[in-house]
Parts: C-alpha cells; structure tokens; sequence
C-alpha cells in the first residue's frame, strides 16, 4: 500500500519540491577567493529544472561599481562545451557585510545529463580591485 502511493505521489510530488544540488570545492579551494577561476561544481545527475541560485557573499574591504566581482553559473554539456546559464555581481553592494544575491532565470531548462547538462559550476571573475570574496552558493532545482 505504502510503495504505490509512494509511486502514484512521486511526479507531484518531484514536480513541485525543490532540492538544492550539492556544490563542491574545486581543488578543494574554500573562500575567500583573491582571484578569477571556476570555484565549485556540481554534478547534474538527474534531469531538473534550475529554479533559484543563491550566493551569499562578503567582499571584503573594497567594493563598487568599478571594483567587483561577477559570479557566473555553467552547465557543461557531456561533450565538453560549457554554457553559461546567467550571472549575478557584487557591484551595488556594501563592502564588509554578507548580503544576498539570486538568479532566478536561466539559458537551458531542462539539464538533461545525456544531453545538456553534465556538470554545473561556479566562475567568478574580478573588475578592477575589489576585496577578497568570501561565497555561500546554493542552486535548487526541481
């Protein structure tokens, strides 16, 4: 009884809770970041629907609009191409305070890992000087 309506609840249920896919360190580097490079991944092991990143981040010291930095989500086909699925800066932010920044609409939907979506990660890139950025990632997909 419990396992077919555990079976006949499922797509509702899928359809409907978003569950965040788990970021790792690359190279096992951790905040804070003092330069450019791709700094988290996550496999994309099942087909989903990106529906929210979340990055919680701290610049530390310097940080405006001519000193900030770009925080850039990617797929990764299973060919090897990779695809940038949106971004979101710094750049109207305060200095030496965490704050919150999202991305709500992205490039592929659905990530397919056979197709279109093997690995997700994490760019960030430097303009101009800002501080050290200390970063708390979250994506919820469905």
């Amino acid at each position: 009884m419990i396992n077919t309506l555990a079976r006949d609840l499922y797509p509702w249920i899928r359809a409907r809770i978003a569950i965040p896919l788990p970021f790792s360190p690359s190279a096992g580097v951790t905040s804070p970041y003092t330069a450019n490079g791709n700094i988290y991944t996550a496999p994309v092991g099942w087909e989903c629907t990106p529906m929210a990143f979340y990055a919680g981040v701290y610049v530390a010291t310097t940080n405006s609009a001519l000193n900030y930095w770009t925080i850039t989500l990617y797929i990764v086909y299973a060919g090897g191409a990779a695809t940038s699925q949106g971004s979101v800066n710094t750049a109207a932010l305060s200095a030496n305070q965490w704050q919150s920044l999202s991305l709500s609409t992205f490039t592929t939907s659905p990530w397919i890992p056979t197709s279109n979506a093997a690995v997700a990660y994490l760019n960030i890139t430097k303009t101009g000087a800002p501080g050290d950025l200390y970063l708390a990632p979250a994506l919820y997909v469905i």
